[in-house]
């Protein structure tokens, strides 16, 4: 436990920082505030923010485009602080209590908006207006508006570090946080999110740099709507493995923005995929494996899949959808193959209908040498009749009686 901080009878942790420099804390520690009605603003002792109630016991900070018609008190959000230390947070989770004992509120709702940085306030003859770096959402966030954390401007946007934690979101509507153009880390633990709106970030191609898809966790996502990392963006230095285990739809140029990105696994859960847009991985050039869980027939778009693909392994995750043959000469349009060696790997189980799905042709003698182990033939595309990828089986067998009719 630091020094300075308590602990109650329960071992909760309280500690008071009065914004100087210690080399022991990387973060804000408390994050309890107090609604000062008179004033329109929440304080905890290092920041302040303008709020506005909305309704009920619950606050909102932000502007009318983000909270439906109703300002913020005093204007734009505004927050009042020094700045941060590395790696700490402006968490907006926590306590806010009434300073007149009227009782307690919730921030229900939030607008970040881009304003003239460094302005002076009267408020509080210590700080000065600064806008934080690193912000964490509400937990409680209740109805995401479009522009949640949106700016309207380009000029002033230093928000670097935005993490969304929380059970209750299912839906981030459209533009949650667009426009941020120093934003270089999302992280993104929603376990009830359902629906992922267009353009939950639109920065620019400099943006998210340090954002490790791996580390995601989307257990119960569902839909992924049209662009929903921005329109015409790429994120090169995104990085790792995006795992959406029950995603159905996937809609046009869905998460064509993660250019990093070198493995995506897909509908796992139950082999749920349903829908692939058209250009749905149009400008994912990193992406090397990719894995689909579909038992029914997949509607799949055009231009799936960026010009000389570095697409390496497709993995048909459980039943193979019955079009799988339509979903591979989409994809392997894409796939420069000057020699056998260039071959994509396709597998899946051969005993549970693979070989019926996707007609094998024997190898050549120069194939032969090349094949990978597990390999029993060779996919031509129906399209061009070109020799593309090899059929691999993963070895999983049929459970119960099987019985074969003559």
């Amino acid at each position: 436990i630091p020094e300075g901080a308590t602990t109650d009878a329960v071992g909760r942790l309280t500690f008071e920082y009065d914004g100087t420099s210690s080399p022991d804390i990387m973060a804000v520690f408390r994050h309890d505030w107090v609604y000062d009605s008179s004033a329109g603003t929440i304080w905890n002792r290092r920041y302040r923010l303008n709020v506005t109630p909305i309704g009920g016991s619950k606050l909102g900070i932000g502007t009318s485009d983000s909270m439906s018609g109703t300002a913020a008190s005093g204007g734009n959000a505004f927050i009042v602080g020094d700045s941060m230390e590395a790696g700490g947070h402006l968490d907006l989770n926590g306590l806010v209590t009434d300073s007149s004992g009227a009782g307690s509120w919730t921030l229900s709702k939030i607008g970040y908006q881009a304003l003239a940085p460094w302005a002076l306030t009267t408020e509080d003859a210590r700080v000065a207006t600064h806008y934080p770096t690193h912000i964490r959402v509400p937990e409680t966030l209740e109805a995401v508006q479009g522009g949640a954390l949106k700016t309207p401007s380009w000029d002033y946007t230093p928000l670097t570090n935005l993490v969304v934690r929380t059970p209750l979101l299912a839906d981030t509507k459209s533009n949650f946080a667009q426009g941020h153009r120093y934003l270089y880390r999302v992280s993104l633990d929603l376990p009830g999110l359902t629906t992922l709106g267009q353009a939950l970030v639109n920065c620019g191609n400099v943006c998210l740099k340090d954002t490790d898809v791996t580390e995601w966790n989307l257990p119960n996502l569902q839909t992924v709507n049209t662009q929903a990392f921005g329109n015409n963006c790429t994120y090169p230095n995104v990085r790792g493995t995006l795992d959406l285990p029950k995603v159905r739809t996937l809609s046009g140029q869905a998460l064509s923005a993660l250019s990093g990105v070198d493995t995506l696994i897909l509908g796992t859960n139950g082999n749920t995929l349903v829908t692939i847009g058209n250009q749905a991985f149009w400008k994912c050039n990193a992406l090397k494996k990719l894995v689909i869980g579909a038992k029914e027939e997949m509607s799949v778009g055009t231009d799936i899949l960026p010009a000389g693909t570095a697409l390496e392994t497709i993995v048909f995750s459980g039943k193979m959808p019955p079009n799988a043959s339509t979903f591979l000469d989409k994809a392997l349009a894409f796939k420069t193959v000057s020699s056998p060696g260039d071959y994509v790997r396709v597998i899946g189980s051969r005993e549970r209908f693979m070989d019926h799905l996707l007609p094998s042709q024997a190898f050549t003698p120069e194939e032969e040498v090349v094949a990978p182990e597990g390999a029993y033939g060779v996919y031509v595309t129906g399209d061009t009749s070109e020799r593309k990828a090899w059929l691999v089986d993963d070895g999983t067998k049929l459970n119960g009686l099987r019985i074969i009719f003559r």
